[in-house]
């Protein structure tokens, strides 16, 4: 299968066993998104009214068939806030989406499921189910809509800048503008890994740009109120460069 094309998959999560829903007179339920592109892909879960528990930790799991035998793969641990929220983001490739060599195509099922953290031996208990689909059903398109995800990116977004601004010292000083009114210093940054970007459609376009680092120096007072010291990140497209602007 060619994952270099850009495609997204859904798989909508159905409750499997009520008692492991947060809220009684809910049921558990959301979403898993599936983006491949370029060679690489990510998941992102958000699963709604999960129990919040100190006896069990969650994890997702993907089932499938090949050469009419049942194969699965834990793609990860699911975290749960005190309200119900269940999420995940991870990276995968594509082709060997489970270090076994078995491709995301092999993979029709997920499930997230509860692992007592007090009895190695109570089995693996189902919360919910869900089948791969192409298309993301509109009733999905609606309640995305009321749900805000930008606190969720806004937290992962400082985390990522905040390990990149503890090794500023390693990255190549340079100058990218040939014309610039920006008080800045500008970094060189080549290694896509650390860049804070969640989908594989971002990769991709990370992959074809010159990746740059940005810090305020602080001597202007207009950059002292956006914040000394501020990380940016910034992508340079070969057009800048063929326009003058871009060294």
């Amino acid at each position: 299968m060619d994952y270099i094309k850009y495609e997204k998959t859904y798989v909508m999560m159905e409750e499997e066993n009520h008692s492991f829903a947060n809220d009684e007179a809910g049921r558990v339920g959301g979403v898993i998104k599936i983006e491949t592109g370029n060679g690489k892909g990510a998941i992102k879960a958000d699963i709604s009214n999960l129990l919040y528990s100190s006896i069990y930790a969650y994890k997702l799991i993907f089932f499938g068939r090949k050469k009419e035998k049942t194969i699965y793969t834990v793609v990860g641990d699911i975290s749960v806030t005190e309200a119900g929220e269940g999420r995940g983001y991870f990276r995968f490739t594509p082709e060997n989406a489970d270090g076994a060599g078995n491709e995301l195509k092999d993979y029709s099922i997920a499930v997230i499921a509860a692992v007592s953290l007090d009895d190695g031996r109570e089995p693996l208990r189902p919360v919910a189910r869900g089948t791969f689909t192409g298309e993301k059903p509109s009733q999905v398109l609606k309640n995305e809509k009321k749900k805000a995800y930008s606190s969720y990116y806004r937290e992962f977004l400082t985390e990522s800048c905040g390990k990149i601004a503890d090794n500023i010292s390693f990255y190549e000083d340079i100058r990218p503008f040939s014309r610039s009114v920006l008080d800045c210093s500008w970094k060189k940054i080549v290694n896509t890994a650390r860049m804070p970007v969640l989908s594989a459609q971002a990769f991709y376009l990370c992959g074809n740009r010159k990746l740059l680092l940005h810090r305020h120096t602080g001597k202007k007072a207009e950059n002292r109120a956006a914040g000394a010291g501020q990380v940016g990140i910034f992508t340079v497209a070969a057009g800048c460069r063929r326009r003058g602007y871009c060294r």
